[in-house]
């Protein structure tokens, strides 16, 4: 089973083709800590899993559970496309005829735009 040390070290070896010292100094750790993370006798601290993430554009989820995909950049690229089929689809509906369909349509519209608020989610969790 594939740990966050395992990943890592995929990052910075398969990703980022850095040695243990390039990817410390980038982070600001030694490469000793590195290579015991990678090892699997201590753990990275919350804020170091989050800076090798900043830092080299990976997806926390994919880091910490190692739920695919590996960059942020293709998490966007599947939401963008996700979103834009979502929304033809939503438009649809809006459009039909039956207005218990386009009624429903809207509610489920309304209840999705209330779960979404930007502005109710804490900071952490946008």
């Amino acid at each position: 089973m594939e740990t966050i040390g395992d990943r890592i070290k995929i990052v910075r070896k398969d990703e980022c083709l850095m040695t243990q010292a390039e990817f410390a100094g980038v982070l600001g750790v030694t490469n000793a800590h590195i290579s015991k993370i990678e090892k699997g006798l201590t753990a990275p601290s919350e804020v170091l899993t989050k800076l090798i993430c900043k830092s080299f554009g990976i997806s926390e989820y994919w880091l910490k559970e190692g739920i695919k995909p590996i960059r942020t950049e293709q998490l966007e690229d599947e939401s963008d496309k996700n979103l834009t089929f979502a929304t033809r689809e939503i438009n649809k509906l809006l459009t039909n005829e039956n207005p218990l369909i386009r009624l429903t349509e809207s509610k489920l519209q309304t209840l999705f735009a209330n779960i979404t608020n930007s502005d109710k989610i804490c900071q952490d969790n946008k």
